[in-house]
């Protein structure tokens, strides 16, 4: 289905460009991956691969160290999307994007606590999606420059 004239996104210019962001999509109905896939694409990010399951979204994120993650809650298997985030985090410093179509306090708590870049229900629109994308990058982004920055603090302090 194509996106209304309101969704459609503008695509990056050739200066925000510098590196293709890779992105892993965890999502078990294959339709739905199917078409977040070719949206992502639509806006110029690589899609590294795409899993199914939590124990394959753990998987692959430590095989392609992707720069951003979009976590459907609900999947196949016995790890659900929360669960595999907290597995995540533990190895890689990388912004998860989580989807659902459960609007529920209790797992926006949950999404919260494994430090959540993002939570976008489902349906979803393009401009929604992509939004929520670049904020979590640049958020990461400005996360990463800060920690690095402090990290030279504390080691210019260790030498004094």
């Amino acid at each position: 289905m194509e996106p209304k004239e309101s969704q459609k996104v503008p695509r990056r210019s050739s200066e925000q460009k510098t590196a293709q962001v890779k992105i892993l999509i965890v999502e078990d109905v294959p339709n739905v991956s199917t078409v977040m896939k070719a949206r992502l694409e639509s806006f110029d990010y690589e899609v590294c691969a795409v899993a199914n399951t939590g124990l394959k979204a753990v998987a692959l994120a430590l095989q392609h160290k992707p720069d951003l993650i979009l976590m459907d809650i609900l999947l196949e298997g016995d790890m659900n999307g929360i669960e595999a985030a907290e597995k995540i985090g533990a190895h890689l410093s990388v912004p998860i994007i989580f989807l659902s179509c459960l609007n529920d306090q209790e797992v926006l708590e949950r999404a919260i606590h494994v430090n959540a870049y993002g939570y976008i229900l489902k349906p979803y629109d393009s401009a929604e999606l992509h939004f929520n994308i670049e904020n979590a990058l640049k958020k990461h982004r400005m996360e990463m420059e800060q920690r690095k920055r402090l990290d030279e603090l504390e080691s210019g302090r260790d030498l004094l």
